[in-house]
C-alpha cells in the first residue's frame, strides 16, 4: 500500500476560482456532531389516531399465517374500493379489537368473543 500515489484534489482549481480559503490541514476543519437523543420508551410511536385519540403504543403479538393471510386480502379489498381514503392493518385490527371489546361490554356471556373462549376451554391454541 505504500507504492499509491495521493488522489489529486479537483477542487483545487476550483477553489482558487472562487478565491476561496484551503484550510491549512484536514485536522484544522472541526465538525460538531450532534448526539442522537433516545425516545423515553421504545415502544411509543408519535402517530396520531384517524379518529384524533392521540399517540399509539406499538404492540407485537403471534397470528397464525391464515390469519395475517386474511387480514392482507381484507386490507387489499379495502383499499381497493375506498380509494382515495387512508386505510391501514392498524385500523382493521384496532376496529375489530374494539368491537369484540364493546360487543363483550354489552353482551356479556351472550357475545361472540365469551362464546369462543367458552368453546376453546378444552384446547390448546
Amino acid at each position: 500500500m505504500t507504492n499509491r500515489r495521493a488522489t489529486p484534489n479537483l477542487l483545487d482549481p476550483m477553489s482558487e476560482i472562487m478565491g476561496a480559503r484551503k484550510p491549512e490541514s484536514p485536522k484544522a476543519i472541526k465538525q460538531e456532531t450532534p448526539k442522537a437523543q433516545k425516545p423515553e420508551s421504545n415502544n411509543s410511536v408519535e402517530q396520531a389516531d384517524l379518529e384524533g385519540e392521540g399517540l399509539k403504543e406499538k404492540a407485537t403479538y403471534n397470528l397464525s399465517k391464515d390469519l395475517l393471510i386474511d387480514l392482507e386480502e381484507t386490507w387489499i379489498n379495502l383499499r381497493r374500493n375506498h380509494r382515495g381514503q387512508r386505510i391501514t392493518k392498524t385500523m382493521i385490527v384496532e376496529e375489530a379489537i374494539r368491537y369484540a371489546i364493546e360487543d363483550l361490554e354489552k353482551n356479556k356471556s351472550a357475545s361472540w368473543l365469551y362464546r369462543k373462549v367458552e368453546s376453546n376451554k378444552g384446547s390448546k391454541q
